[in-house]
């Protein structure tokens, strides 16, 4: 799962970092343990950076958690946006037109099945009269992946699409920090529950375990205490048996007249 050079795949955007507590080699501590890293770029100005991997799976492993808690800061993990003025900015919105003139129409059923391996994280396809559609996706993740992709993947007709993020507004800074710690305690309550369920299923477990060990554990005592039964009976008998061939023994013999 090697990486080509310059693959974008590769490439992970830290977003919200602090300059001046981070730098590259403390981005790279941090960030080793998920795998190679080819290089390690701070960009001041947006407060971003770029981590280089080998394998696009780190990359794949590391937006899936969103947020990151580095030095008591959060920081935003994303794949690699081609524009660098709207790093920050997370849009669900695909917008979506042929990339040359044509006679061909979009339609929203021809879209669907464009997209038909995204159909279950799609949640809205809207086409407008001068041949562009708008596609709404339930998290952002999808459509950076989308604008990762070599640009003639999709095409409808044999004709070329181009897909384009939709940029929404840009929010105020602190709302955005408030929105992304929100979202980081978020997930820690979510882990947090999952790890709940996961103790629940473990004691249940030992509980089904220790019912079945105490099962077995009182049919080897009744077995137990069948055999000292019968051990006792024979005993008995055997005590019996001795006492009375010895009272036989013992009698005298009757003599005739």
């Amino acid at each position: 799962m090697t990486c080509l050079p310059n693959n974008n795949r590769c490439k992970l955007l830290v977003l919200d970092i602090d300059i001046n507590q981070l730098n590259s080699d403390d981005l790279r501590r941090f960030f080793i343990p998920y795998g190679p890293i080819e290089s390690v770029e701070i960009f001041p100005r947006c407060s971003a950076a770029i981590i280089y991997f080998v394998s696009y799976l780190s990359v794949d492993r590391l937006v899936s958690y969103r947020t990151y808690l580095i030095h008591q800061n959060y920081v935003r993990l994303r794949r690699f946006r081609l524009d660098q003025t709207n790093w920050n900015i997370d849009c669900r919105t695909l917008r979506v037109k042929f990339n040359t003139t044509t006679n061909n129409k979009l339609t929203e059923l021809s879209l669907a099945h464009c997209f038909k391996e995204y159909q279950s994280y799609i949640e809205k396809i809207t086409v407008y009269p001068n041949n562009h559609g708008l596609i709404l996706f339930s998290d952002y993740n999808y459509v950076d992946q989308l604008l990762l992709l070599p640009v003639n993947v999709y095409q409808i007709n044999n004709k070329t699409l181009t897909l384009e993020r939709m940029i929404q507004k840009k929010r105020d800074p602190i709302v955005g920090r408030l929105l992304n710690q929100n979202e980081y305690l978020l997930k820690q309550l979510r882990d947090k529950q999952n790890n709940s369920r996961d103790d629940i299923e473990q004691l249940e477990a030992e509980i089904f375990i220790l019912k079945n060990e105490n099962a077995q554990l009182n049919q080897n005592i009744k077995t137990r205490r069948r055999v000292l039964v019968d051990i006792s009976n024979r005993c008995s008998n055997d005590q019996y048996h001795r006492k009375r061939s010895r009272s036989n023994s013992s009698e005298k013999p009757i003599k005739r007249r």
